[in-house]
C-alpha cells in the first residue's frame, strides 16, 4: 500500500475517533436533558396537585428541551445505526449496484444535512439579531435551541462525510 493511502486512512480514523467522541458526549448531554425534563414534569405535576399552582411555562420549556434532547442525540443515533433502515433492495441487487446505492445515499445525506446546517445557521443568526424570545409566562431566548439544532446538524453532516469515506475506501479495497 502506498503512503498516501495509509495517510488518508489515518486521517479518516482520527476524524472518525473525534466525531465518535463528540457524538457520545452530546448523547450524554441529551440524557441529562431528558432527566431535566422528567424532573421538570414531576415538579410541575406535584405542585399542581398539592399546591394548585403549576410551574409557569413548564409546558413550553419541556417542548423546547425536547428539541435539545433530540438534536444532541441525533449524531449518536446515526453513529450506532439506530435509525430505521429499509434494506429490501439490498438483497435483490448485485453487490456493485448495492455499493453505488450506498454511496448515492451517503451523498444525498451529506447534501441534505449540509443544507439543514446552512439554513439553521441563518435561523440562529436571525434569532440572535432580533432577540426573539419564547412567548410564554417566562420569556427566554430562542437562540439556544437554534444553536443546538445547528450543532446537531453539523455533527450529523460530519458523520455522513466520514461514513461516505469509509464506504468509498471499502469499495476501493475490493
Amino acid at each position: 500500500m502506498n503512503s498516501k493511502v495509509i495517510n488518508d486512512r489515518r486521517i479518516l480514523l482520527s476524524a472518525d475517533h473525534i466525531v465518535t467522541r463528540v457524538s457520545k458526549w452530546f448523547a450524554w448531554g441529551s440524557a441529562g436533558v431528558l432527566g431535566l425534563m422528567a424532573l421538570l414534569l414531576v415538579v410541575d405535576i406535584v405542585s399542581s396537585k398539592l399546591f394548585s399552582s403549576p410551574l409557569p411555562s413548564s409546558r413550553e420549556l419541556t417542548e423546547d428541551l425536547n428539541v435539545l434532547q433530540v438534536f444532541l442525540a441525533i449524531g449518536f443515533v446515526e453513529l450506532e445505526s439506530g435509525h430505521i433502515r429499509i434494506n429490501l433492495l439490498d438483497n435483490l441487487v448485485r453487490p456493485k449496484v448495492h455499493y453505488i446505492m450506498k454511496l448515492t445515499a451517503d451523498i444525498f445525506c451529506i447534501l441534505m444535512c449540509g443544507f439543514l446546517s446552512w439554513r439553521v445557521f441563518f435561523l440562529l443568526q436571525y434569532n440572535l439579531v432580533n432577540g426573539n424570545t419564547r412567548d410564554a409566562s417566562i420569556q427566554y431566548p430562542l437562540w439556544p435551541m437554534a444553536l443546538c439544532i445547528l450543532i446537531g446538524a453539523i455533527l450529523l453532516t460530519l458523520e455522513y462525510i466520514v461514513i461516505f469515506c469509509k464506504h468509498a475506501l471499502a469499495g476501493i479495497k475490493k
